[in-house]
């Protein structure tokens, strides 16, 4: 379990439990001492029979309530002035609307007490009531404090963000506070340093995007400018400060980035055009840094093909989210080959302007070249065609194989097609490559077949 599932659970738990004592209270307070005196004699029993000085008891009570939510305003105002800042004042109001449990019973149980105080209560039962209520709002307070911090993390604003953008098509995004939300949180993440922050906002962003269904996007399937330019500036708002950042920041951006290409693939925004471009956002603001160029392209390889714990491949959940589509469907694997392969002629482009090296461009961009495909060909060859069969069995598991050998022959073909003037030592060992991580995709297939034969007798 998550620490932040951890935490939303107590959250949960502590308010279930204030629930519970509201209900007692106005159970014991206004029910139960009307009821048959015989059945609750403690309740039914009168203030001035027990010697209880309710005024002082009333006056206490409602001294501390006063001060507690004092207390709890002053610890929110410095975090919701960070919100607001940093992130978006649409997020900063959703916060605030989480107090309104809090505020809601405060309010009610402070007017009773005020009530109490100018005309007194008749029944001992009617303080127990208060005591009760007064638990409560402790609980409540309790909750909201102990949950403040996971309402101020980067998952908690990305998880809201994303929710804010779950039903609204692709091409209105861009007016949404959710879209900024992500953007301005990344970014400014990136910009001091939070690496963790970085991580958990790409991670729920990229989740988001490979799973995003708009229908009508799917159903037009071809280029639309709103489309673009929402996914575009996407990219390069997230990425801003990518530049001055550690490589890990460009390394979490790629769980963006591959998100955003499989979304547009979806849509089937046209992704080898350069009048369609992309990344030329997001490679500007990453800079021409090779450290940086490679920890973007490992992320994209990450996220496309090795599924975290407990999350399938972004590739693998693509093709199952869109099994309906007809087998021959550009969508399924030409339109990702050409978006990778354009997005990997780039992040060489940005190479050949690094001017520190020691041998000479081309040849370092050949080199840099066949190894950030070879290593997308081992990951598919490895990583992804593993949490195939762990995952998917029987016809389902075959089906998804032969999506990533076609895949894979698609790439390669298009990096032979793109980059016909490597010299042939580069090409050959991409080819050697090619043909070793293809062996293992229809092999795997054969040995699960077998296995489920066997298993079946």
């Amino acid at each position: 379990m998550s620490r932040s599932l951890q935490v939303r659970l107590i959250g949960w738990l502590l308010s279930a439990l204030a629930a519970c004592l509201v209900v007692v209270g106005a159970l014991i307070g206004w029910i139960a001492p009307h009821l048959t005196p015989s059945a609750f004699p403690a309740l039914h029993a009168t203030v001035a029979d027990s010697g209880v000085d309710s005024s002082s008891f009333l006056g206490a009570a409602l001294t501390t309530l006063g001060v507690i939510v004092a207390i709890l305003i002053g610890y929110n105002v410095a975090g919701m002035q960070t919100a607001g800042q940093v992130l978006s004042l649409a997020l900063t109001r959703a916060l605030l609307f989480s107090l309104a449990p809090f505020l809601l019973l405060w309010t009610v149980t402070t007017g009773v007490g005020l009530v109490y105080l100018l005309a007194p209560p008749v029944y001992l039962g009617q303080l127990w009531q208060l005591v009760l209520w007064f638990g409560a709002v402790v609980l409540l307070m309790l909750a909201y404090l102990f949950t403040l911090p996971w309402r101020l993390s980067g998952e908690y604003a990305a998880r809201w963000a994303v929710n804010d953008l779950r039903a609204i098509p692709i091409a209105d995004w861009e007016e949404r506070d959710g879209y900024v939300v992500l953007q301005s949180g990344i970014a400014a993440a990136s910009n001091r340093g939070d690496l963790g922050t970085v991580r958990a906002m790409s991670y729920v962003a990229g989740d988001f995007l490979v799973g995003m269904r708009d229908h009508a996007a799917e159903q037009e399937n071809g280029y639309h400018r709103g489309r673009f330019r929402a996914l575009k500036n996407l990219l390069t708002g997230c990425s801003q400060y990518a530049g001055s950042a550690s490589t890990a920041v460009a390394y979490q951006l790629g769980a963006v980035t591959g998100g955003v290409l499989l979304l547009a693939a979806a849509a089937g925004h046209p992704l080898n055009q350069p009048d369609s471009d992309l990344y030329s956002g997001l490679l500007r603001s990453v800079g021409p840094s090779l450290d940086r160029i490679d920890a973007l392209w490992t992320g994209v390889r990450h996220a496309l093909c090795r599924g975290r714990a407990h999350q399938q491949p972004y590739l693998l959940r693509y093709w199952l989210a869109h099994e309906s589509w007809a087998t021959d469907d550009a969508r399924r694997t030409q339109h990702l080959a050409d978006g990778l392969i354009y997005l990997h002629s780039h992040c060489l482009r940005a190479v050949l302007s690094v001017s520190a090296l020691d041998a000479p461009r081309q040849e370092v961009v050949e080199f840099e070249g066949a190894r950030l495909l070879t290593e997308l060909y081992r990951y598919l060859g490895t990583y992804l065609r593993e949490d195939i069969e762990r995952t998917t069995q029987g016809d389902r598991q075959r089906h998804m194989l032969r999506l990533a050998e076609q895949l894979l022959e698609q790439l390669h073909t298009l990096a032979l097609q793109t980059y016909i003037a490597w010299d042939a030592e580069s090409r050959t060992s991409l080819t050697i490559a090619y043909e070793e991580y293809r062996s293992h995709l229809p092999a795997i297939a054969v040995t699960s077949s077998a296995s489920h034969q066997s298993g079946a007798r």
